[in-house]
């Protein structure tokens, strides 16, 4: 899966998901290392992993949360007024915490992974199907309807 704010792939197209834990984390050190901020120090792989898992869980809440709050908003509402009600309710319960890795989270947003998804993609399989029982897709458009039964 490709990153556009990262600039590399998550999978490797050469190597496919199969590729070993510490090759992926070798490639995003050498990524991170190349294109961190003035003054920052460079990092080894298993800093950088350790990092991720340690932070990982907080951004999965709080991006939940936001994805949560955007899909089920009323009419009126921008993106903007979403992320403070979002912020809010990370302050609420952390003990009045503001949420620390709002730039993680901002760079992993632009990812497939972690982008909100349409409502369409939440519905159930009813409405995502046609008449005839096909599933509405486009790896399986609806059929013909000229045949016989």
């Amino acid at each position: 899966m490709y990153c556009k704010s990262l600039g590399y792939y998550y999978n490797d197209p050469k190597v496919g998901n199969a590729q070993k834990s510490k090759h992926f984390w070798q490639s995003t050190a050498t990524y991170y290392n190349d294109n961190r901020p003035v003054g920052i120090p460079m990092r080894e792989w298993n800093v950088i992993k350790s990092h991720y898992y340690r932070v990982m869980p907080d951004v999965d809440k709080f991006s939940g949360w936001y994805n949560n709050l955007l899909n089920n908003r009323a009419s009126g509402p921008s993106e903007a007024d979403v992320l403070a009600v979002a912020h809010d309710m990370w302050k609420t319960s952390n003990k009045n915490k503001t949420f620390k890795y709002k730039h993680v989270w901002k760079i992993l947003m632009e990812c497939r992974k972690k982008a909100p998804q349409s409502l369409e993609h939440h519905a159930n399989k009813n409405s995502r199907t046609s008449q005839l029982g096909a599933h509405t897709s486009s790896t399986n458009p609806d059929t013909d309807d000229s045949f016989e039964i």
